[in-house]
Protein backbone atom coordinates (compact mmCIF):
# COMPACT_ATOMS: atom_id res chain seq x y z
CA UNK A 1 0.00 0.00 0.00
CA UNK A 2 1.33 3.49 -0.83
CA UNK A 3 2.29 5.32 1.80
CA UNK A 4 0.84 8.84 1.97
CA UNK A 5 3.13 11.35 2.80
CA UNK A 6 2.08 14.85 3.93
CA UNK A 7 3.55 18.07 1.90
CA UNK A 8 6.22 19.99 3.93
CA UNK A 9 4.63 23.24 4.85
CA UNK A 10 7.09 26.66 4.39
CA UNK A 11 8.21 28.47 6.96
CA UNK A 12 5.76 31.12 8.86
CA UNK A 13 7.81 34.36 9.78
CA UNK A 14 6.72 37.39 11.68
CA UNK A 15 8.91 40.57 13.00
CA UNK A 16 8.99 41.13 16.73
CA UNK A 17 11.44 42.68 18.72
CA UNK A 18 13.84 40.63 18.90
CA UNK A 19 13.85 39.69 15.49
CA UNK A 20 12.83 37.46 13.12
CA UNK A 21 11.05 34.51 14.66
CA UNK A 22 9.33 31.34 13.15
CA UNK A 23 5.38 31.09 14.26
CA UNK A 24 3.63 27.26 13.90
CA UNK A 25 1.45 26.75 10.73
CA UNK A 26 -2.59 26.57 11.56
CA UNK A 27 -3.94 23.56 9.47
CA UNK A 28 -7.62 23.42 9.21
CA UNK A 29 -9.19 20.01 10.19
CA UNK A 30 -11.18 18.75 6.66
CA UNK A 31 -14.78 19.25 6.82
CA UNK A 32 -17.62 17.89 4.33
CA UNK A 33 -18.37 20.88 3.19
CA UNK A 34 -16.20 23.68 2.52
CA UNK A 35 -16.38 26.85 4.94
CA UNK A 36 -18.73 29.90 2.99
CA UNK A 37 -19.61 33.26 3.69
CA UNK A 38 -22.89 33.90 4.55
CA UNK A 39 -22.87 35.88 1.54
CA UNK A 40 -21.58 32.92 -0.82
CA UNK A 41 -23.81 30.49 0.73
CA UNK A 42 -26.62 32.72 -0.55
CA UNK A 43 -24.94 33.31 -4.10
CA UNK A 44 -24.64 28.87 -4.11
CA UNK A 45 -28.10 28.50 -3.31
CA UNK A 46 -29.26 31.08 -5.98
CA UNK A 47 -27.16 29.03 -8.56
CA UNK A 48 -28.66 25.35 -7.36
CA UNK A 49 -32.00 27.13 -8.21
CA UNK A 50 -31.30 28.38 -11.59
CA UNK A 51 -29.49 24.84 -12.00
CA UNK A 52 -32.63 22.76 -10.62
CA UNK A 53 -35.15 25.05 -13.17
CA UNK A 54 -33.26 24.03 -16.32
CA UNK A 55 -33.34 20.40 -15.57
CA UNK A 56 -29.01 19.60 -14.07
CA UNK A 57 -28.12 18.48 -11.13
CA UNK A 58 -27.70 21.06 -8.31
CA UNK A 59 -25.44 18.99 -6.49
CA UNK A 60 -23.15 19.12 -8.87
CA UNK A 61 -23.00 22.80 -8.84
CA UNK A 62 -19.79 25.08 -7.35
CA UNK A 63 -19.31 28.40 -6.85
CA UNK A 64 -16.96 30.11 -9.57
CA UNK A 65 -12.90 30.13 -8.04
CA UNK A 66 -11.33 33.51 -7.12
CA UNK A 67 -8.26 33.65 -7.72
CA UNK A 68 -6.54 34.78 -4.18
CA UNK A 69 -4.29 38.10 -3.66
CA UNK A 70 -0.51 36.97 -4.25
CA UNK A 71 1.27 37.39 -0.86
CA UNK A 72 4.16 39.76 -0.68
CA UNK A 73 7.48 38.13 -1.52
CA UNK A 74 9.80 40.62 0.57
CA UNK A 75 10.07 41.82 4.19
CA UNK A 76 9.65 45.01 5.17
CA UNK A 77 12.30 45.83 8.31
CA UNK A 78 11.45 48.36 10.69
CA UNK A 79 14.87 49.09 12.08
CA UNK A 80 18.00 50.13 10.67
CA UNK A 81 20.68 46.98 11.13
CA UNK A 82 17.91 44.75 9.13
CA UNK A 83 17.58 46.55 5.57
CA UNK A 84 19.55 45.54 3.22
CA UNK A 85 22.75 47.45 1.40
CA UNK A 86 21.34 50.41 -0.72
CA UNK A 87 23.03 48.74 -3.62
CA UNK A 88 20.34 46.36 -3.77
CA UNK A 89 17.17 48.71 -2.63
CA UNK A 90 13.99 49.12 -5.04
CA UNK A 91 12.29 52.39 -5.43
CA UNK A 92 10.10 51.76 -2.80
CA UNK A 93 12.64 50.92 -0.14
CA UNK A 94 14.79 53.60 -0.86
CA UNK A 95 12.22 56.00 0.97
CA UNK A 96 11.24 53.38 3.82
CA UNK A 97 15.06 53.13 4.55
CA UNK A 98 15.23 56.92 4.28
CA UNK A 99 12.97 57.32 7.21
CA UNK A 100 14.75 54.43 9.45
CA UNK A 101 17.77 56.28 9.20
CA UNK A 102 16.39 59.68 9.90
CA UNK A 103 14.71 58.04 12.87
CA UNK A 104 17.55 56.11 14.03
CA UNK A 105 20.51 58.64 13.60
CA UNK A 106 22.65 57.39 16.23
CA UNK A 107 23.45 54.46 14.22
CA UNK A 108 23.96 55.87 10.69
CA UNK A 109 27.02 56.94 8.89
CA UNK A 110 27.54 59.42 6.09
CA UNK A 111 28.63 56.62 3.94
CA UNK A 112 25.50 55.13 4.62
CA UNK A 113 23.74 58.44 3.12
CA UNK A 114 26.17 58.74 0.13
CA UNK A 115 25.25 55.32 -0.89
CA UNK A 116 21.45 55.84 -0.11
CA UNK A 117 21.54 59.11 -2.47
CA UNK A 118 23.59 57.08 -5.08
CA UNK A 119 20.49 54.67 -5.76
CA UNK A 120 18.30 57.03 -5.90
CA UNK A 121 19.64 58.89 -8.43
CA UNK A 122 19.75 55.27 -10.16
CA UNK A 123 16.10 54.69 -9.28
CA UNK A 124 14.91 58.58 -9.71
CA UNK A 125 12.71 57.89 -12.86
CA UNK A 126 10.91 55.10 -11.10
CA UNK A 127 10.20 56.92 -8.19
CA UNK A 128 6.52 57.67 -6.78
CA UNK A 129 5.60 60.55 -5.38
CA UNK A 130 5.43 59.12 -1.97
CA UNK A 131 8.85 57.63 -2.59
CA UNK A 132 10.21 61.47 -3.30
CA UNK A 133 8.40 63.08 -0.36
CA UNK A 134 9.76 60.26 1.77
CA UNK A 135 13.07 60.62 0.45
CA UNK A 136 13.21 64.11 1.42
CA UNK A 137 11.65 64.39 4.46
CA UNK A 138 14.23 61.61 5.84
CA UNK A 139 17.13 63.77 4.42
CA UNK A 140 15.58 67.37 6.00
CA UNK A 141 15.53 65.04 9.37
CA UNK A 142 19.16 63.64 9.32
CA UNK A 143 20.58 67.20 7.74
CA UNK A 144 21.67 65.33 4.67
CA UNK A 145 22.79 67.86 2.35
CA UNK A 146 23.66 66.40 -1.62
CA UNK A 147 23.04 69.67 -3.76
CA UNK A 148 23.06 67.32 -6.91
CA UNK A 149 20.88 65.24 -5.90
CA UNK A 150 18.56 67.83 -4.06
CA UNK A 151 18.52 69.70 -7.43
CA UNK A 152 16.99 66.24 -9.47
CA UNK A 153 14.64 65.55 -7.33
CA UNK A 154 13.01 68.79 -7.45
CA UNK A 155 12.92 68.84 -10.78
CA UNK A 156 11.51 65.74 -10.52
CA UNK A 157 8.86 66.44 -8.37
CA UNK A 158 8.36 69.61 -10.83
CA UNK A 159 7.19 67.69 -13.70
CA UNK A 160 4.77 65.06 -11.62
CA UNK A 161 3.67 67.98 -9.25
CA UNK A 162 0.00 67.36 -10.20
CA UNK A 163 0.20 64.05 -8.96
CA UNK A 164 0.78 64.95 -5.49
CA UNK A 165 -1.33 64.33 -2.56
CA UNK A 166 -1.69 67.32 -0.45
CA UNK A 167 0.29 65.17 2.43
CA UNK A 168 3.34 64.24 0.72
CA UNK A 169 3.55 67.98 -1.31
CA UNK A 170 3.68 69.19 1.63
CA UNK A 171 6.64 66.91 2.74
CA UNK A 172 8.42 67.60 -0.15
CA UNK A 173 7.95 71.44 0.10
CA UNK A 174 8.90 71.30 4.00
CA UNK A 175 12.07 69.08 3.44
CA UNK A 176 13.33 71.23 0.20
CA UNK A 177 12.81 74.67 2.02
CA UNK A 178 14.53 73.22 5.33
CA UNK A 179 17.68 71.56 2.66
CA UNK A 180 18.12 75.16 1.28
CA UNK A 181 16.85 74.33 -1.98
CA UNK A 182 16.99 77.34 -4.74
CA UNK A 183 14.78 80.07 -4.95
CA UNK A 184 13.86 79.35 -8.46
CA UNK A 185 12.50 75.85 -6.96
CA UNK A 186 10.91 76.99 -4.31
CA UNK A 187 8.78 80.00 -6.30
CA UNK A 188 8.16 77.18 -8.98
CA UNK A 189 6.98 74.73 -6.16
CA UNK A 190 4.68 77.08 -3.92
CA UNK A 191 1.86 78.05 -6.44
CA UNK A 192 0.78 74.20 -6.11
CA UNK A 193 1.37 74.54 -2.71
CA UNK A 194 -0.93 77.51 -1.78
CA UNK A 195 -3.37 76.41 -4.06
CA UNK A 196 -3.90 72.86 -1.76
CA UNK A 197 -4.85 74.75 1.48
CA UNK A 198 -8.66 73.70 1.28
CA UNK A 199 -7.46 70.20 1.24
CA UNK A 200 -5.15 70.27 4.45
CA UNK A 201 -7.47 69.29 7.14
CA UNK A 202 -5.48 67.26 10.08
CA UNK A 203 -3.94 69.13 13.10
CA UNK A 204 -0.33 67.40 11.43
CA UNK A 205 -1.32 68.34 7.84
CA UNK A 206 -1.97 71.94 9.24
CA UNK A 207 1.06 72.71 11.56
CA UNK A 208 3.73 70.91 9.30
CA UNK A 209 2.07 73.45 6.31
CA UNK A 210 2.28 76.64 8.55
CA UNK A 211 5.99 75.45 9.54
CA UNK A 212 7.12 75.37 5.79
CA UNK A 213 5.13 78.73 5.34
CA UNK A 214 7.54 80.26 7.73
CA UNK A 215 10.57 79.27 5.89
CA UNK A 216 9.01 80.98 3.06
CA UNK A 217 8.83 83.98 4.12
CA UNK A 218 10.23 86.01 1.00
CA UNK A 219 8.17 84.40 -1.33
CA UNK A 220 5.50 86.70 -3.31
CA UNK A 221 1.68 85.17 -1.98
CA UNK A 222 2.75 84.07 1.42
CA UNK A 223 0.87 86.73 3.49
CA UNK A 224 -2.01 85.78 1.16
CA UNK A 225 -1.61 82.01 1.72
CA UNK A 226 -1.36 82.76 5.83
CA UNK A 227 -4.76 84.45 6.20
CA UNK A 228 -6.67 80.84 4.46
CA UNK A 229 -3.95 79.04 6.87
CA UNK A 230 -5.07 80.60 9.58
CA UNK A 231 -8.79 80.64 8.77
CA UNK A 232 -8.49 76.44 8.20
CA UNK A 233 -6.59 76.35 11.79
CA UNK A 234 -9.17 78.79 13.49
CA UNK A 235 -11.88 76.35 12.03
CA UNK A 236 -10.39 73.00 13.58
CA UNK A 237 -9.24 74.30 16.83
CA UNK A 238 -11.96 72.25 18.67
CA UNK A 239 -12.25 69.44 16.15
CA UNK A 240 -8.90 68.23 15.02
CA UNK A 241 -7.74 67.88 18.72
CA UNK A 242 -4.08 70.31 18.57
CA UNK A 243 -1.80 69.12 20.88
CA UNK A 244 0.21 72.08 22.67
CA UNK A 245 3.32 71.45 20.33
CA UNK A 246 1.49 72.05 17.11
CA UNK A 247 0.01 75.20 18.68
CA UNK A 248 3.44 76.18 19.71
CA UNK A 249 4.58 75.64 16.25
CA UNK A 250 1.54 77.79 14.38
CA UNK A 251 2.44 80.48 16.95
CA UNK A 252 5.93 80.79 16.43
CA UNK A 253 5.21 81.16 12.65
CA UNK A 254 3.29 83.89 13.50
CA UNK A 255 5.19 85.57 15.43
CA UNK A 256 8.22 85.44 12.52
CA UNK A 257 5.69 86.86 9.98
CA UNK A 258 4.23 89.35 12.59
CA UNK A 259 0.56 87.76 11.93
CA UNK A 260 -0.85 88.66 15.16
CA UNK A 261 -4.57 88.98 15.32
CA UNK A 262 -5.48 89.05 18.97
CA UNK A 263 -8.95 86.95 18.25
CA UNK A 264 -6.96 84.38 16.80
CA UNK A 265 -4.48 83.95 19.36
CA UNK A 266 -6.77 83.87 21.83
CA UNK A 267 -8.51 80.95 20.57
CA UNK A 268 -5.15 79.37 19.75
CA UNK A 269 -4.42 80.20 23.52
CA UNK A 270 -7.15 78.99 25.16
CA UNK A 271 -6.90 75.75 22.97
CA UNK A 272 -3.26 75.09 24.42
CA UNK A 273 -4.46 75.89 28.18
CA UNK A 274 -5.51 72.16 28.65
CA UNK A 275 -2.60 70.83 28.05
CA UNK A 276 -0.13 73.67 28.56
CA UNK A 277 1.45 70.96 31.06
CA UNK A 278 2.98 68.95 28.17
CA UNK A 279 4.70 71.72 26.24
CA UNK A 280 8.72 71.74 26.70
CA UNK A 281 9.96 74.95 27.85
CA UNK A 282 10.59 76.03 24.21
CA UNK A 283 6.82 75.72 23.31
CA UNK A 284 6.13 77.71 26.46
CA UNK A 285 8.78 80.64 25.66
CA UNK A 286 6.55 80.21 21.83
CA UNK A 287 3.42 80.47 23.41
CA UNK A 288 4.06 83.06 26.12
CA UNK A 289 5.78 85.39 23.19
CA UNK A 290 3.08 84.92 20.83
CA UNK A 291 0.30 85.72 23.87
CA UNK A 292 2.23 88.53 24.70
CA UNK A 293 2.85 90.19 21.22
CA UNK A 294 -0.72 90.18 20.56
CA UNK A 295 -1.92 91.36 23.45
CA UNK A 296 -4.34 89.05 23.87
CA UNK A 297 -7.01 89.41 27.04
CA UNK A 298 -5.93 87.08 29.22
CA UNK A 299 -2.16 87.27 28.45
CA UNK A 300 -0.81 87.73 32.05
CA UNK A 301 -2.30 84.38 32.60
CA UNK A 302 -0.59 82.59 29.78
CA UNK A 303 2.88 84.32 31.01
CA UNK A 304 2.13 83.28 34.64
CA UNK A 305 1.09 79.39 34.19
CA UNK A 306 4.46 79.54 31.55
CA UNK A 307 6.48 80.87 34.15
CA UNK A 308 5.51 78.61 36.89
CA UNK A 309 5.61 75.86 34.57
CA UNK A 310 9.22 76.71 33.05
CA UNK A 311 10.65 77.69 36.58
CA UNK A 312 9.49 73.61 38.24
CA UNK A 313 11.84 72.21 34.40
CA UNK A 314 14.93 75.12 35.40
CA UNK A 315 17.33 72.48 36.12
CA UNK A 316 16.71 70.26 32.98
CA UNK A 317 16.77 73.15 30.30
CA UNK A 318 18.51 73.22 27.11
CA UNK A 319 20.84 75.89 26.13
CA UNK A 320 18.21 77.12 23.10
CA UNK A 321 15.64 76.91 25.61
CA UNK A 322 17.39 79.30 28.01
CA UNK A 323 17.58 81.92 25.28
CA UNK A 324 14.18 81.63 23.98
CA UNK A 325 12.43 81.76 27.59
CA UNK A 326 14.57 85.05 28.63
CA UNK A 327 13.66 86.77 25.44
CA UNK A 328 9.52 85.55 25.87
CA UNK A 329 9.52 86.47 29.88
CA UNK A 330 11.69 90.20 28.97
CA UNK A 331 9.33 90.73 26.73
CA UNK A 332 6.71 90.23 28.61
CA UNK A 333 8.01 92.09 31.09
CA UNK A 334 8.61 95.11 28.96
CA UNK A 335 4.85 95.03 28.14
CA UNK A 336 3.97 95.44 31.45
CA UNK A 337 2.37 91.62 31.71
CA UNK A 338 5.26 90.34 33.96
CA UNK A 339 4.78 89.44 37.93
CA UNK A 340 7.58 88.94 40.21
CA UNK A 341 7.97 85.15 39.17
CA UNK A 342 9.17 86.50 35.83
CA UNK A 343 11.41 88.06 37.10
CA UNK A 344 12.65 85.47 39.77
CA UNK A 345 12.42 83.24 36.50
CA UNK A 346 14.70 85.78 34.33
CA UNK A 347 17.33 85.83 37.39
CA UNK A 348 17.19 81.62 37.17
CA UNK A 349 17.36 81.75 33.65
CA UNK A 350 20.33 83.47 34.01
CA UNK A 351 21.99 81.49 36.97
CA UNK A 352 21.61 78.26 34.27
CA UNK A 353 23.36 80.15 31.32
CA UNK A 354 26.36 80.91 33.37
CA UNK A 355 26.04 77.25 34.79
CA UNK A 356 25.66 75.54 30.81
CA UNK A 357 27.82 78.55 29.73
CA UNK A 358 30.34 76.24 27.80
CA UNK A 359 27.55 74.18 26.11
CA UNK A 360 26.24 77.48 24.78
CA UNK A 361 26.68 78.64 21.32
CA UNK A 362 27.82 82.23 20.39
CA UNK A 363 24.39 83.49 19.27
CA UNK A 364 23.01 82.27 22.57
CA UNK A 365 25.25 84.00 24.43
CA UNK A 366 24.61 86.71 23.03
CA UNK A 367 21.15 86.46 22.97
CA UNK A 368 21.49 86.16 26.81
CA UNK A 369 23.67 89.27 27.24
CA UNK A 370 21.12 91.50 25.15
CA UNK A 371 18.27 90.27 27.23
CA UNK A 372 20.02 91.16 30.17
CA UNK A 373 21.22 94.63 28.55
CA UNK A 374 17.99 95.31 26.88
CA UNK A 375 15.86 94.82 30.02
CA UNK A 376 18.48 96.14 32.71
CA UNK A 377 17.88 92.67 34.84
CA UNK A 378 19.80 92.79 38.17
CA UNK A 379 22.01 90.09 37.38
CA UNK A 380 24.70 88.69 39.56
CA UNK A 381 28.34 89.87 38.65
CA UNK A 382 30.21 86.39 38.94
CA UNK A 383 27.08 85.07 36.32
CA UNK A 384 27.21 87.97 33.90
CA UNK A 385 31.47 87.59 33.92
CA UNK A 386 31.41 84.00 33.29
CA UNK A 387 28.60 84.58 30.21
CA UNK A 388 30.97 87.75 28.94
CA UNK A 389 34.46 85.32 29.12
CA UNK A 390 33.13 82.38 27.07
CA UNK A 391 31.66 84.77 24.54
CA UNK A 392 34.54 86.30 24.54
CA UNK A 393 36.86 83.22 23.69
CA UNK A 394 34.24 82.29 20.80
CA UNK A 395 33.51 85.51 19.25
CA UNK A 396 35.41 84.10 16.49
CA UNK A 397 32.09 81.99 15.29
CA UNK A 398 30.09 85.39 15.76
CA UNK A 399 28.71 87.34 12.66
CA UNK A 400 29.65 90.93 12.23
CA UNK A 401 26.40 92.54 12.47
CA UNK A 402 25.95 90.37 15.89
CA UNK A 403 29.05 91.23 17.09
CA UNK A 404 28.93 94.90 16.67
CA UNK A 405 25.12 94.26 18.16
CA UNK A 406 26.95 92.48 20.96
CA UNK A 407 29.48 95.07 21.65
CA UNK A 408 26.35 97.81 22.13
CA UNK A 409 25.23 94.73 24.26
CA UNK A 410 28.36 94.63 26.56
CA UNK A 411 28.32 98.73 27.08
CA UNK A 412 25.31 98.65 28.50
CA UNK A 413 26.06 96.18 30.94
CA UNK A 414 29.50 97.69 31.68
CA UNK A 415 27.81 100.91 32.40
CA UNK A 416 25.50 99.64 34.58
CA UNK A 417 28.39 97.30 36.48
CA UNK A 418 30.57 100.89 37.13
CA UNK A 419 28.01 103.16 38.03
CA UNK A 420 26.90 101.59 41.16
CA UNK A 421 30.77 101.47 42.14
CA UNK A 422 31.74 104.66 40.58
CA UNK A 423 29.24 105.94 42.99
CA UNK A 424 30.31 103.96 45.94
CA UNK A 425 33.57 105.10 45.64
CA UNK A 426 33.03 109.22 44.87
CA UNK A 427 30.76 109.06 48.08
CA UNK A 428 33.92 107.32 49.96
CA UNK A 429 31.06 105.12 51.41
CA UNK A 430 33.64 101.37 52.33
CA UNK A 431 30.60 99.99 53.70
CA UNK A 432 28.42 100.73 50.92
CA UNK A 433 29.84 98.55 48.95
CA UNK A 434 29.45 95.85 50.58
CA UNK A 435 25.76 96.53 51.51
CA UNK A 436 25.33 97.32 47.60
CA UNK A 437 25.58 93.90 46.71
CA UNK A 438 21.96 93.30 49.19
CA UNK A 439 19.97 96.22 47.98
CA UNK A 440 16.43 96.19 47.40
CA UNK A 441 16.25 95.47 44.01
CA UNK A 442 18.96 92.33 44.50
CA UNK A 443 20.97 94.29 42.17
CA UNK A 444 24.42 92.31 42.82
CA UNK A 445 25.68 89.20 44.31
CA UNK A 446 29.31 89.92 44.40
CA UNK A 447 30.80 89.90 48.28
CA UNK A 448 33.62 92.17 47.75
CA UNK A 449 35.22 94.83 45.80
CA UNK A 450 37.81 92.30 44.08
CA UNK A 451 34.79 90.26 42.48
CA UNK A 452 33.50 93.87 41.03
CA UNK A 453 36.79 94.84 39.83
CA UNK A 454 37.55 91.22 38.26
CA UNK A 455 34.40 91.31 36.20
CA UNK A 456 35.03 94.91 34.72
CA UNK A 457 38.45 93.26 33.61
CA UNK A 458 36.42 90.56 31.85
CA UNK A 459 34.07 92.84 30.16
CA UNK A 460 36.96 94.77 28.82
CA UNK A 461 39.06 91.38 28.02
CA UNK A 462 35.64 90.30 25.56
CA UNK A 463 35.17 93.93 24.05
CA UNK A 464 38.90 93.82 22.97
CA UNK A 465 38.03 90.78 21.53
CA UNK A 466 35.05 91.56 19.72
CA UNK A 467 36.79 94.72 18.65
CA UNK A 468 39.24 92.65 16.95
CA UNK A 469 36.98 90.39 15.35
CA UNK A 470 34.56 93.53 13.55
CA UNK A 471 38.03 94.90 12.84
CA UNK A 472 39.45 91.51 11.10
CA UNK A 473 36.04 91.45 9.24
CA UNK A 474 36.11 95.01 7.63
CA UNK A 475 39.88 94.82 6.61
CA UNK A 476 38.99 91.48 5.06
CA UNK A 477 36.11 93.10 3.29
CA UNK A 478 37.95 95.73 2.18
CA UNK A 479 40.89 93.70 0.94
CA UNK A 480 38.27 92.08 -1.23
CA UNK A 481 37.09 95.01 -2.28
CA UNK A 482 40.38 96.61 -3.23
CA UNK A 483 40.76 93.24 -4.93
CA UNK A 484 37.95 93.04 -7.11
CA UNK A 485 39.10 96.72 -8.27
CA UNK A 486 42.37 95.33 -9.47
CA UNK A 487 41.11 92.72 -11.16
CA UNK A 488 38.51 94.22 -12.93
Amino acid sequence: MAKHLRPKAGKNLQWVLSGLSETATVEQRATGQPLLSRKQAAELRLLQQLAKSEGKDPRRVMLPFKKQKPALQFLQPARFDMLPPPSSMKAVEVGRAASIAAREQHCVNPMFWRSLGERASELLQSFDTEDMAKLLNGMSRASYVDQELISRLCACALVRIKYFNSRHLIMCVSALSKLRASDDDMVQLFPEFASRVLELRGAGELTMAMATLGRLGNIQGVDDMLHQLAAQVDARLSADQFRVRDLATVCNVYVRLRYLDELHVRNISRCAWGTLHEATPQELARLALAATQARIVGADDVVGRATTLALEKAHFLMPVEIADLMFAFGSALEAGLGSPDTHTALLRLIHEAARLSHQLQPLQLASVLHSCARWKLNAPYPELACLIKILGAKCEKLPVSVARDTLNSIGRLRSQVSTPVSAVHATGDSEGLQDLSHSAGGALAAESETSLRETLVTIQVAVAALEVRVHHELLSDEASAVGSEVAA
